[in-house]
């Protein structure tokens, strides 16, 4: 594939006062041209900018996002294991929003098939439909995770825009979506209803107050998701105004950028999109630092991959047997040696029955271990058992 029939490389001399030192992220990613160099060069990451806004809500401007963004974070140095980076350049629009769909998903299924994982920089959080269409091809159930200040549901018959994309990707028709999961959603954003939808459909939902109480709870959600959406928005203004839905509340920079470092220690998550940023309304540029600062650390994150999802043999694992008196079966959970991380055997009924050993094991937390030594039944296990019945 050539990729100059999809995207427009990136030109640093733009900005002449943020040129790349001597070590930083700017002197080591290289701008490919296209798959075969790709392929032999062996990169893992690959840079996609993509200044599409055309059907985003309220925040017009954020289509100028990526090379600002690419500007800090290419001023940044890079942990000393870093992954080998490419970057594909910005994205060319197509005369319509539907065109821009259509090019970017065949260059995210090519990618995906090739087991490189593009990073993209929008534009708006429309594209995070694309993000997941890209899947489809792929002929696998998904997990798609936006971390986000809303569901994105938008209004009844509303035409399809960054505020309404969820609600496309949860009624796809055929679907590859197993599940779908949101950190960070604030209740005064949100219609009860759509939060009763989401319990009733056993989606896998993390309330704004939840995340900031125990921010390490959701890392299993994390570790569990195929394709991660971040909205900026997700971010409160004081720490990332560059956006026009902005709010005082959300995220802090640095529980946003753990997340980051969640995500990129994660063995399943094979693409990633940052959306909604507005240069137009960034004072200082703060949120394209801040921007840069979550990408360096994903990318940090993913170069200490340690491999553990525990697939086929699980000998090498700390295996714990936990007999309750609230299931017949009892609760066997598995600890890796190499991370500490931990996951628990899904219940062996419903979808579970016929599935292998390492479908059915699923991330969760210490948490969950210490709830059923103490007699409860764990709440990823039967959050796990609702979803199948």
């Amino acid at each position: 594939m050539d990729f100059s029939e999809f995207c427009r490389p990136f030109d640093p001399s733009v900005f002449p006062n943020l040129m790349p030192l001597r070590g930083t992220l700017g002197e080591k990613v290289t701008q490919v041209n296209d798959l075969a160099e790709l392929l032999l060069g062996g990169f893992s990451l690959a840079v996609i900018g993509v200044p599409e806004d055309r059907n985003c809500a309220h925040n017009t401007g954020c289509a100028q996002a990526p090379d600002l963004v690419r500007r800090h974070l290419y001023s940044l140095f890079p942990d000393t294991t870093q992954p080998r980076i490419a970057d594909l350049g910005n994205f060319i629009p197509g005369e319509t929003p539907e065109q821009t769909y259509f090019g970017l998903q065949e260059l995210l299924e090519c990618l995906l098939k090739n087991q490189i994982l593009p990073i993209l920089i929008g534009g708006s959080n429309d594209l995070s439909f694309v993000q997941y269409k890209a899947y489809k091809s792929l002929e696998q159930m998904i997990t798609f995770t936006s971390i986000d200040s809303g569901f994105d549901f938008g209004y009844l018959g509303a035409p399809f825009s960054s505020d309404s994309y969820t609600e496309r990707i949860i009624t796809d028709d055929p679907t590859h979506l197993y599940t779908y999961c949101n950190i960070g959603y604030q209740a005064y954003y949100t219609d009860p209803e759509i939060v009763a939808m989401m319990d009733k459909l056993h989606f896998d939902v993390h309330r704004l107050a939840e995340v900031r109480g125990n921010i390490d709870h959701v890392e299993p959600v994390l570790r569990n998701t195929d394709c991660l959406a971040i909205d900026i928005s997700a971010v409160k203004a004081s720490d990332a105004p560059g956006n026009r839905n902005a709010s005082p509340n959300g995220l802090y920079a640095e529980e946003i950028c753990k997340l980051m470092k969640y995500a990129g220690l994660s063995d399943k998550i094979s693409s990633i999109g940052f959306y909604e940023y507005n240069p137009t309304v960034d004072t200082h540029e703060v949120t394209a630092k801040l921007l840069a600062q979550m990408i360096w650390c994903f990318v940090e994150a993913h170069a200490h991959r340690v491999g553990d999802y525990p697939i086929g043999d699980t000998s090498g694992y700390q295996r714990f047997i936990v007999e309750t008196g609230e299931t017949t079966d009892p609760f066997i959970f598995y600890k890796s040696p190499k991370s500490g991380r931990w996951w628990i055997e899904a219940p062996r009924t419903g979808v579970y029955a016929h599935q292998n050993h390492r479908q059915r094991l699923v991330p969760c937390n210490y948490e969950d271990y210490v709830s059923a030594s103490n007699n409860k039944i764990p709440q990823t296990w039967w959050a796990y058992l609702m979803k199948t019945h």
